[in-house]
């Protein structure tokens, strides 16, 4: 088996062995070549402006294509800075060749390449927590989904309105709104134009696809949603949100003030948010109607730097702790990592022969140190190892607001 980045006359083949291995028809009519010149001279989306980032395994003619994956650069917010991740899609085997490690030898060849290009973080969306779990990913942060019946409130308090958005004119205050919402939320992905969804061209007349961006009464834009029309029974329909973020909270009670424009044909709205926002307490209803909240899980991280992590990280207060960490597919991970840090900041980071204070999986490690546990709970997970109960655990792993919202 031949492990490789793909040539330049492969791309067609990639997104036909995907279309194979997933079950879905692939569309494309034009020619490798000129799948290829677009994606070279106008890239429309970050999987094409990329391409050249997809590992394949070939049979050892070094030509029949076994199998493949996407790793598509972003960048994502952590701990107050802006670091590179690599975004994991489309992986792919073709059913005559399951079952024999093609995407196993693909991870093996493309972690460590990570490092070597300096990257800090991995982020996939599963198909199998386990399976990905034996390459050091692990379940990273928690999104709700909320469903509002437009019985549950009225009108609220604020005085801006929602316009419409046709054709590019809102990409700007679309933009601002989303650098609003990511806040200080780790791993929120810092967004190129093309990553908005209708950034070429919002056609709401022919897609049936809805955005509309509120402004507050000084026109400052404060929110976004981008919704289609769900039948839920006859004449009974719902607002189905794939975009909704906001400023603030007026821009939140903007947006729903929009959607009871709906209410004689609408029943309710629905949309994803971030676990840490309380929402509950701004719907005065959730009794007499059927509101719903569900919590699910947003996908899987995995640190690929320990090193360069701990450095970037932020911790409470001063102190210095002893971490170790094993890591089966990058070597440099592995072992003791001293942490001296003063006033929330790492001031020393370095590999050690020291004992330490506690030792965990890189798969343990990728999701504390982005901020999924309070250190009681983190200290009692499995895979953890506490060698020094006096270490100062709760100035390192705490929790701390994940989300992420583009998909790859």
């Amino acid at each position: 088996m031949i492990v490789r980045k793909i040539r330049e006359e492969e791309l067609k083949r990639c997104y036909e062995v995907m279309s194979i291995a997933f079950e879905f028809p692939n569309k494309e009519t034009r020619s490798n070549e000129e799948i290829v010149k677009e994606a070279n001279e106008q890239p429309k989306t970050r999987a094409q402006e990329y391409w050249r980032e997809k590992w394949a395994a070939f049979e050892d003619d070094d030509h029949t294509m076994m199998g493949m994956m996407f790793t598509i650069p972003y960048t994502v917010q952590f701990d107050g800075g802006a670091y590179p991740m690599c975004g994991i899609g489309g992986v792919s085997t073709l059913p005559q060749y399951r079952k024999n490690g093609v995407i196993r030898v693909c991870f093996e060849h493309n972690l460590p390449q990570m490092y070597e290009d300096g990257v800090l973080f991995s982020y996939l969306y599963p198909f199998s927590t386990a399976f990905y779990r034996k390459f050091g990913y692990e379940m990273c942060g928690e999104r709700v989904l909320y469903e509002i019946d437009l019985r549950a409130y009225s009108h609220f308090p604020v005085e801006g309105k929602a316009v419409l958005a046709e054709g590019q004119s809102l990409n700007d205050a679309i933009a601002s709104v989303y650098r609003d919402f990511c806040g200080n939320m780790n791993l929120m992905c810092v967004r190129k134009p093309y990553d908005f969804p209708g950034a070429d061209g919002q056609n709401p007349a022919k897609d049936c696809v809805y955005t509309y961006v509120y402004f507050a009464k000084d026109g400052t834009p404060k929110g976004v949603m981008t919704f289609t029309k769900e039948q839920l029974e006859p004449y009974v329909f719902e607002m189905r949100c794939s975009q909704f973020y906001f400023s603030d909270w007026e821009g939140f009670y903007g947006l729903l003030n929009h959607a009871l424009a709906y209410k004689t044909y609408y029943k309710k709205i629905s949309f994803w948010l971030p676990s840490h926002f309380d929402v509950v307490s701004r719907i005065p209803e959730w009794a007499k109607v059927p509101c719903k909240r569900t919590c699910a899980h947003t996908g899987m991280n995995r640190v690929i730097n320990v090193e360069a992590v701990l450095k970037a990280a932020r911790y409470q207060g001063s102190g210095s702790i002893l971490i170790g960490v094993c890591d089966d597919q990058i070597q440099k991970n592995n072992g003791v990592f001293l942490v001296v840090f003063e006033n929330g900041q790492a001031v020393t980071v370095e590999k050690t022969d020291s004992a330490p204070d506690i030792t965990m999986p890189i798969c343990d490690f990728s999701r504390l140190i982005t901020g999924t546990h309070q250190a009681e709970d983190a200290l009692t997970l499995p895979g953890v190892s506490v060698c020094n109960p006096s270490a100062p655990f709760a100035a390192v792993f705490y929790k701390k607001p994940i989300f992420i919202m583009d998909s790859f």
